[in-house]
């Protein structure tokens, strides 16, 4: 009996020292990590579905060449000593989660009334242009400019700016789709009479239609200007909306505005850029109008808008593909 109690005695005391050892070495751990939580909060952000010219793998936005996208957040998460785990979402999905709180920020996005009633918008981080796109020859640079095409059928993003924007200003007639990618098949079939897209699809469209401006054969007018940046949560905003405004415009460095569809001739506010397709991979010249594109630039005043005609834009050697 003396024999079986010890043995009971033994068991119980290494059942007690290893649930010591155990408890030691957790909270040996939860020691180590603390230092790292401490500096670098973790963060979840969230980009456009489809939205062009921006790209998540594995929770982090990819580098490319136009837009420094990867520079800017790599400098945002230096600045605002945190972490960025991004993914992507539909924009009413982005938007809803954001107001929830379930997401900390959102970008990169234009600004909007709507938008501003339910979340906070960072400092502006870049100014975006939204455009009006439609076939060569079918609209009048006149009818746009005085806001005569309100009766015609607009191809647009659900729960894009570009939408609150036609919808703000009694375009009566919207057609509203999921995907960037279902709006430019929709003017191909004549489904919709035009576009209203930003900037980065605008530049999409333009390389396309180097490439292939006989079956692109577009015209891109700029409708509007809005600041854009970061959308924060109510509660990350309450407590980090001064040091993310901080850190935006000390970010704004990253930036990369000098793309061929922002190109202003002369320094004026606004340019027209005629190209021949026979010419895309030399030079720029306005006499040649067969199967052209024309990029027109007006006053971001929407109740102003004024047509100036800037000279031709020749190309740089980065925008020519195949050179």
């Amino acid at each position: 009996m003396l024999y079986s109690l010890g043995c009971q005695v033994n068991f119980l005391f290494m059942v007690f020292i290893t649930k010591l050892t155990i408890s030691l070495l957790f909270s040996s751990l939860l020691l180590l990590r603390a230092p790292v939580s401490a500096t670098e909060q973790q963060l979840y952000g969230g980009v456009v579905q489809s939205f062009p010219g921006i790209t998540v793998v594995d929770g982090k936005i990819q580098p490319e060449a136009i837009y420094g996208h990867a520079e800017i957040i790599s400098c945002m998460e230096t600045e605002l000593q945190m972490h960025i785990e991004w993914q992507t979402l539909p924009t009413d999905r982005l938007l809803k989660l954001t107001r929830e709180n379930q997401l900390d920020l959102i970008y990169p996005m234009g600004f909007t009334a709507e938008r501003d009633s339910y979340l906070h918008a960072s400092i502006w981080l870049t100014k975006d242009d939204d455009y009006f796109v439609f076939k060569a020859g079918e609209l009048k640079s006149d009818h746009l400019k005085d806001g005569q095409v309100k009766n015609r059928t607009i191809g647009v993003k659900r729960g894009s700016p570009q939408l609150h924007y036609l919808q703000s200003n009694d375009y009566q007639h919207v057609h509203e789709v999921y995907d960037y990618q279902q709006l430019l098949p929709l003017l191909k079939m004549d489904r919709v009479d035009m576009l209203a897209v930003p900037q980065p699809l605008a530049e999409q469209l333009q390389r396309e239609m180097q490439v292939n401006a006989q079956e692109h054969n577009l015209q891109l007018f700029n409708y509007f200007t809005r600041d854009a940046g970061f959308y924060l949560a109510p509660a990350f905003a309450n407590s980090h909306l001064q040091q993310v405004n901080n850190a935006v415009i000390h970010c704004r460095k990253h930036v990369k505005t000098v793309t061929a569809i922002k190109q202003k001739a002369d320094n004026q506010s606004a340019f027209c850029l005629t190209c021949s397709c026979r010419l895309w991979f030399r030079h720029c010249q306005s006499s040649f109008l067969t199967h052209s594109v024309r990029y027109h630039r007006a006053d971001s005043r929407p109740a102003h808008y004024r047509y100036l005609c800037g000279k031709a834009y020749q190309f740089s050697v980065d925008h020519h593909p195949g050179k």
